[in-house]
This record gives structure tokens, sequence and C-alpha cells, in this order.
């Protein structure tokens, strides 16, 4: 099986796939407020920027729930420890827009649009609606994994 024939449905299950987001922050709150989509209680984000494991946080439109940029820590980290502007800097202002992934697009257009960004993780939407973030080193191991099984 070709890669440019396979669809993310086929490689696995979405959410073996999938990083899903748990804490969801809009764009117009500040960087030390954000919007917490499982719970709907505000909160200081610093401490999760600080503490955090992954490297990016996609940005939420509150409106109709699509993904309208990631924030990166390399991004966040010049404003972590300035308390002054915790409350100045928004999620927005320092988002940036990454190429979206459709859930049942051909993986040789993710892949290729892993290729024009440059990023390692992307965001995932179905209908317009943000599913979670899929890992290009993710996206390889799986199908490393597809190819071994079809080859023994």
């Amino acid at each position: 099986m070709h890669i440019s024939t396979l669809h993310l449905r086929a490689i696995s299950s979405i959410s073996e796939i999938l990083i899903p987001a748990i804490v969801f922050p809009t764009e117009h709150l500040p960087l030390r407020m954000a919007f917490d989509g499982c719970v709907q209680n505000r909160f200081d984000f610093i401490p999760i920027f600080q503490q955090a494991r992954r490297n990016y946080f996609p940005v939420i439109d509150k409106e109709n729930g699509s993904c309208a940029g990631v924030v990166f820590l390399d991004d966040v980290r010049p404003y972590l420890f300035d308390k002054t502007l915790h409350e100045l800097v928004t999620m927005g202002s320092i988002m940036r827009m990454l190429p979206v992934i459709r859930l049942n697009e051909p993986i040789s257009k993710a892949l290729d649009q892993f290729e024009n960004s440059d990023a390692w993780s992307l965001p995932v939407e179905e209908d317009h609606r943000f599913l979670g973030m899929l890992s290009k080193s993710t996206l390889f191991n799986h199908y490393r994994r597809e190819l071994q099984i079809q080859s023994s």
C-alpha cells in the first residue's frame, strides 16, 4: 500500500493518532488567563506553560470551535517571567497560523502540509471543529507499523 492511498482513518483509530488538547486557550484572553474547554473556568495559564511537557497549545476560536492558531512555548518564553506583560499579551497576539489537517483527507496532503509548514504538529479538524493535534512523528510511526504488518 502506498502512503498516498492511505487516509487518516485507515491508519489507526483517531484516539491513537491524535493528541487531544485538554486546555483550550482562546485568542482574546491575556496570557495570564485562558479558557478551559472541559470545565469552562478561567485560571492562571502561566504555570501550565512553565510546567508543560508539550511545546505547543492550540488556540480555539470560541465562536465556532475551530483552531484559530497555535501558541508555541518558544514564543511564550520571553513573557513568562515578566509579570507586567501577563495581562497585556494575548494568546492571539503570539499564536502562529498553521495549516489545518482535515480528518478524512489523504495522508499525502497531510504530509505536504507538514513539509510546507516545517511544523512537527498540526491541528486536525472535522467539520471545522478542532479535534486535536497530529504529530508528524506519530504519523510516521503508525505508517512504519503498517508497513511492518503488510510485509510480514
